[in-house]
This record gives structure tokens, sequence and C-alpha cells, in this order.
């Protein structure tokens, strides 16, 4: 095989690595970043419901108050029955206390709902806070993990760019240039085998005898008449070092 293609083959292999653990890279953080948004827009509900509660209480003493006053307004009543005078006073004033009483007992209701719905609410927000709080605890422990895997990567990626500065040292300067230029406009992929005799390993279309016997040959660089790959007849699986 032609030593360039050797060799930008190796390079290929090594920039598809090198992709590859930078891809995760930047998604590590990008992950972490959704997950603290979600954490804090969960948190600014908790908060929003805390804030809700808050006003039934205050709602709460309110109705507490209007009770009261309801009870003290059917005694008042109640002792100025044997003052008045007239029957007619005395059915008005009967109407009043009736009217009291019916107050008394909407608000009684009205207060047991509220307490209720106050109760249960809070028992249920803490509940899901307590829950909440081991998913923020198990998240930080992936976070660690995820932080670890990202050094871990970027040590690797470091490696990588080593090996590549010592394979492209050796390699024909327009030959790298051609590489580069393919890499580019082809998604990363520049160099592909020819796989099962006859077909281009980057757009899958069949190829001509004559251009397979060209690669066979490893005289020159060829290039694949679709896509303009670079063609390389894959002997026994290439691996890279990592």
């Amino acid at each position: 095989m032609n030593s360039d293609l050797e060799k930008i083959i190796k390079l290929q292999q090594i920039d598809t690595e090198t992709d590859l653990l930078r891809d995760r890279i930047r998604e590590i953080p990008l992950f972490i970043q959704q997950i603290e948004e979600s954490i804090k827009l969960k948190n600014e509900e908790f908060k929003q419901r805390g804030e809700q509660f808050k006003t039934r209480k205050v709602e709460l003493k309110s109705r507490d108050l209007e009770l009261k006053s309801a009870e003290e307004n059917i005694t008042k009543k109640g002792g100025e029955l044997y003052k008045v005078k007239t029957n007619e006073a005395y059915r008005a004033l009967e109407k009043e206390i009736e009217d009291e009483k019916n107050k008394k007992e909407g608000l009684e209701e009205t207060i047991l709902l509220l307490m209720d719905a106050i109760d249960s609410g809070e028992k249920q927000l803490a509940e899901e806070k307590m829950a909440f709080e081991k998913e923020i605890s198990e998240f930080e422990n992936q976070k660690k993990i995820l932080q670890d895997e990202t050094r871990e990567k970027e040590e690797r990626v470091k490696k990588f760019e080593q090996e590549k500065a010592s394979c492209v040292s050796g390699v024909n300067p327009q030959l790298l240039g051609k590489y580069e230029r393919i890499r580019k406009s082809k998604y990363g992929l520049a160099v592909v085998p020819i796989i099962e005799e006859k077909i281009c390993g980057g757009c899958q279309i069949n190829l001509p005898q004559q251009k397979v016997n060209e690669v066979l040959s490893g005289k020159d660089i060829v290039l694949c008449e679709h896509c303009s790959r670079i063609l390389y007849i894959q002997v026994k699986q290439e691996s890279v070092s990592s």
C-alpha cells in the first residue's frame, strides 16, 4: 500500500476517534446545564406553591375573624331579642340572627375546606420536596462522574493530538491539504474502505471495476468518483490505541 495512504488512513482513524471524544465533551456540559435548569424551575415551582399556602393561611385567618364576628353578632342579637318592644322589630332581629347563623355555617364549611386543603397540600409538597432532594443528590453524584469522564476524555484528546502531530509530519502537504478539505466537506470522513470488493464505504455506491483495480494497485491516491472520498482496500481491521 502507498505509504502516504497508510498515513492518511491512520490520520483518519485518529481524527474520527478525536471527533467522537470532542462530541461527548461538548454533550456533557449541555446535559448538566439542562438538568440544573430543570432543578431551578422545580425549586421555583416549590416556592410558588409555598407562597400559595401562605396566601391560603392568610385567607383562613380572615375567615376565622369573620366567624368570630358572626358568633359575637349572634350572641349580641340574641340578647337584644328580649329588649325589642314590637313584633315587627322582633321578627326583623330574628331574621338578622338567622342570616348570621347561615353565614356562620358557610364560614365553618369554608374554614374546614381551607384547613384540609392546606394540611393535605403541605404534606404533599413536603413529600415531593423530599423525593426531589433525593433526585438532586443522585444528580450531583452523576455530575461528578460526568465531570470525571470529561477530564478523562480531554486527556485522551491531548494524546490523539500528539499522535496526529507525529503522523502529519510525514505526510505529503498536498495530500494532507486534500484530506482536510474532503474531511471538512464530508462530515469528518475523508478516507473510506472499499466494502464487499466494489462498494464505496462512504457513499455506498458501486464502483467501476477499473476504479477498484486502481486502488488495488496501491500506486496512487484514488478518489471515489461519486463522493470524492479517498479509497483504500481494508486488508485487516485497523485500530487506534487510546
